[in-house]
């Protein structure tokens, strides 16, 4: 019980730079040791230092399962004909998977498994669940749901250790729902909801943990309400909501125009010292800007990125103040990067 009264500490301390810690403390508390709590100090520390070499570990990742939605949101690159004729596959296979996982096995508390497109389209997806899961790894994944999955689906997305899922359902009427997730059915996706909420009943199952997950448009914020009842009614455990992402950009932008934009020195990015993003093709990322090449997961190896030359010139670059390179170009205008400083700023 001390170790997660001071992992919970720690984690909250850490929210305003780390949302994902916040919004998975869930996850944590299943799948804390003490190893992994050395690591997280460790990292802190390291990151107060701003070190540019680093001893500690990602404790958070990201893994792009695929590329692939059959989905057509509105201001998403990565939808349906833009993923046709990339390359003859576009998902990580399991194997790829485990070679990134286990050099990090013994610290990482939890897996994202998303970036662009829809997890659920990867072949092998829940297998490396189930895997993440025999080597104590949480793991989350977001999609849209818009599938015709079996009764057989339903039962192996309770069976196989997901700890947390994360469902897109941005309207309570077809109408409003699709004009957004194009190419969605929401009479689909309500009744995949309420089959999994009943499989997880029948076998008294507390995972994964169910989260109808609303973005707030013009033409849909009327319906906020309803659909906040409508998931109490029917059993998820949260429901959450959040602006349309282009509005937040937008307005972020604003805010670091305003003053004069330069990297502050001394106030690192979280995301340099926590976690890394993996994209299905093995391409390493520092954050969720896919714009950035880091290397090559499967060539160099995930520890060599690590405390490879482009991570700590990115976080050197952070200790002066002096930007950098192309990558330090793109953490220059990064409204995430701005909007965590002027947060902090303001408390």
């Amino acid at each position: 019980m001390a170790l997660r009264g001071l992992a919970v500490k720690l984690f909250s301390r850490m929210q305003s730079q780390f949302d994902y810690a916040r919004r998975h403390q869930r996850t944590v508390l299943y799948h804390l040791t003490p190893r992994k709590l050395a690591n997280i100090l460790q990292n802190e520390l390291e990151m107060r230092a701003l070190a540019g070499t680093l001893k500690s570990r990602p404790f958070f990742i990201k893994i792009e399962p695929t590329l692939r939605c059959h989905l057509r949101c509105t201001g998403c690159p990565f939808h349906g004909p833009s993923t046709e004729g990339l390359t003859t596959r576009l998902h990580m296979t399991l194997a790829e998977f485990k070679r990134l996982v286990d050099p990090l096995a013994d610290v990482l508390l939890g897996i994202s498994l998303s970036l662009r497109g829809d997890s659920l389209h990867a072949p092998e997806l829940l297998d490396m669940v189930r895997y993440c899961h025999e080597r104590n790894i949480g793991t989350a994944f977001p999609t849209n749901f818009s599938y015709k999955l079996s009764d057989e689906k339903i039962d192996e997305l309770v069976e196989c250790g997901l700890d947390h899922l994360m469902i897109s359902l941005d309207g309570t009427t077809q109408e409003a729902y699709e004009q957004y997730r194009r190419g969605g059915n929401l009479d689909l996706i309500l009744d995949n909801c309420r089959r999994l909420i009943e499989a997880k009943k029948r076998r008294g199952a507390a995972r994964p943990f169910l989260e109808w997950k609303f973005v707030r448009f013009a033409h849909n914020r009327h319906q906020l309400e309803d659909a906040r009842r409508m998931a109490g009614e029917m059993g998820f455990d949260r429901f959450s909501w959040m602006e349309d992402h282009q509005e937040t950009y937008q307005r972020t932008v604003a805010q670091s125009n305003a003053g004069a934009a330069r990297l502050k020195r001394g106030a690192p990015c979280f995301w340099l010292y926590r976690t890394m993003v993996i994209c299905w093709d093995g391409r390493v990322l520092p954050c969720c800007n896919d714009h950035f090449d880091m290397g090559t997961a499967g060539e160099q190896g995930v520890l060599d990125i690590w405390n490879g030359p482009q991570f700590q010139e990115l976080r050197r670059m952070f200790r002066t103040g002096i930007v950098t390179g192309a990558n330090g170009l793109i953490c220059e205008n990064c409204p995430e990067y701005w909007g965590s400083v002027f947060y902090r700023q303001s408390n």
